[in-house]
């Protein structure tokens, strides 16, 4: 068996923000992922139940990463509760992570939503999905959005820790892992 230790743990602090970046690139590739599913769909001929099964899997997926990162963040907060940087990234960003989470638990009670009697799969555009009256954005304003939430709280991040531990140097720059 292999392990896979948890980078740079050497407290609760970096442990959180590891968390989130591991989140973050769980993302990305989600991200990329539904780009691609996207493109598939675009062409009629490509229709196919697995296809919208795949689809289907890569959008939940997704949003189960950012819910994660929403708890994760929130976990954060916790721990630094008078930091006002922290408080100012959940003004910004809270009703998208809460959007989100609300499609996740859309999607994932689908069987409800068949019972009161819903006509379709969904409707997809390079932007928007769309299923039972509900809209999410899966394009480049959700990776604008989720890649600046990324690099705010990463940010917030190391000036919380040049205050708090004085010149420690912190294993996080510009958003991205450093391994040490």
């Amino acid at each position: 068996m292999v392990s896979i230790p948890l980078l740079s743990a050497e407290d609760r602090e970096s442990t959180l923000m590891t968390l989130i970046q591991f989140e973050m690139r769980k993302t990305r590739l989600q991200i990329q992922r539904v780009n691609e599913d996207v493109k598939i769909h675009s062409d009629s001929q490509n229709f196919s139940y697995d296809n919208v099964a795949r689809f289907y899997a890569d959008v939940h997926f997704l949003l189960i990463c950012l819910g994660n990162q929403d708890s994760i963040f929130r976990k954060m907060i916790e721990y630094y509760p008078d930091e006002i940087e922290l408080v100012r990234i959940a003004e910004k960003y809270g009703k998208s992570l809460r959007e989100w989470n609300q499609f996740r638990n859309h999607l994932e009670h689908i069987e409800e939503r068949a019972s009161d009697g819903i006509t379709g799969l969904g409707a997809l555009s390079d932007d928007y999905f769309e299923f039972n009256g509900k809209r999410i954005g899966i394009g480049n304003e959700l990776n604008t959005t989720i890649e600046s939430f990324f690099k705010e709280v990463a940010a917030s991040y190391e000036e919380i820790l040049k205050r708090k531990k004085g010149s420690r140097r912190s294993r996080v720059v510009s958003g991205q892992m450093r391994v040490p």
